[in-house]
């Protein structure tokens, strides 16, 4: 069976290459080529069955990335590269005010902003935000007074600007484009009808649920392997339909979510101490902190049955019942007593 990736990491980079791309998946340990169409990546590296490290090659526009393994090519996935990408149009913000603090949450319709690096406010940058696809970004704005153009920035240029205007008033509730209604959410709990009226009548309802924010209590082994691969597991609530859970900012190498309270988790390679975050349709949870350091089994002494200690030689002795054992114990465990 062919290997199938599921994510790159970044998903843009430089017309020169040379940097290095993560390739998330499952049956790539046999991987023998990473294509980027028909270029092959000048090196790369198998981190274990879910990840590859493989370093760009040079190139323009938009290409297919594919691993090879056993003479056969995976699925593909998207990557571009910066400079050749086409500018990003924005059609119109939701809501088009906010608290002059800053803080108020809105939403952006347009296209190409898949690789977005930045969003301003009149040359401030966005408090912060989020690509959920190429033509939709959810954005907090930053404080400010008056009225200002909104722009979006990608590898392919900036858009044009959108008139967003800190006030303390009500902004207006809907906006329609291309057939798309952008409503302001009002705060609520469970599953409630949507409906759209106009002159000529009311719509049929369609549901809306409210999610909360997913809630990380623990992870455990709170440490793993630098490369990447090691396997952890995930314990709090809210994790029902997670969408990204990330190491730093960095892309899980895979996660399964078995129940609303636990994920199981592959790591993605990195270094340090980073938060691990679980993303889902409600938010994302707090953090909960994972080291990457590389764990090395050791011989410790252990007693033997005539209370000796031994540490490094095994030696023959006449009396059968004196054995010298050496255990290969893991160094963050006690010793039996």
């Amino acid at each position: 069976m062919s290997a199938h990736i599921t994510a790159l990491h970044p998903s843009t980079g430089p017309a020169a290459g040379g940097n290095t791309v993560a390739i998330s998946g499952c049956g790539l340990a046999a991987t023998s080529d990473v294509t980027f169409d028909a270029a092959s990546a000048p090196s790369f590296t198998v981190t274990s069955d879910t990840t590859i490290t493989a370093v760009a090659p040079p190139g323009s526009g938009s290409v297919q990335v594919s691993v090879v393994t056993a003479g056969r090519p995976s699925n593909s996935l998207t990557y571009s590269y910066a400079g050749s990408a086409e500018s990003p149009v924005l059609k119109a913000i939701a809501p088009q005010a906010g608290d002059p603090a800053g803080g108020s949450g809105i939403i952006a319709v347009g296209s190409g902003f898949t690789g977005a690096t930045a969003v301003d406010f009149g040359g401030t940058a966005a408090a912060d935000f989020t690509v959920a696809s190429d033509t939709i970004i959810g954005i907090t704005t930053p404080p400010g007074a008056g009225t200002v153009p909104v722009r979006v920035t990608t590898p392919g240029g900036t858009s044009n600007g959108e008139s967003f205007t800190y006030s303390a008033s009500l902004p207006p509730k809907l906006v329609a484009v291309d057939n798309v209604i952008l409503a302001v959410v009002p705060s609520g709990t469970g599953t409630v009808p949507v409906t759209v009226t106009t002159p000529a009548g009311t719509s049929n309802p369609v549901r809306f649920t409210y999610v909360s924010a997913p809630v990380l209590k623990a992870i455990a082994p709170q440490a793993g392997d630098p490369a990447g691969g090691s396997d952890i597991i995930a314990v709090g609530s809210g994790f029902t339909g997670a969408t990204a859970v990330d190491f730093g900012g960095t892309p899980a190498a895979d996660f399964t979510v078995a129940s609303d309270t636990i994920i199981g988790i592959t790591t993605p390679p990195g270094t340090g101490t980073v938060p691990v975050r679980v993303t889902t349709p409600g938010g994302t949870s707090n953090g909960e902190s994972f080291t990457y350091r590389q764990r090395h089994p050791r011989c410790r002494p252990v007693r033997n049955r005539n209370g000796a200690r031994h540490s490094h030689h095994t030696r023959r002795h006449q009396q059968p019942r004196a054995l010298h054992l050496h255990l290969m114990v893991n160094p963050d465990e006690p010793l039996p007593t």
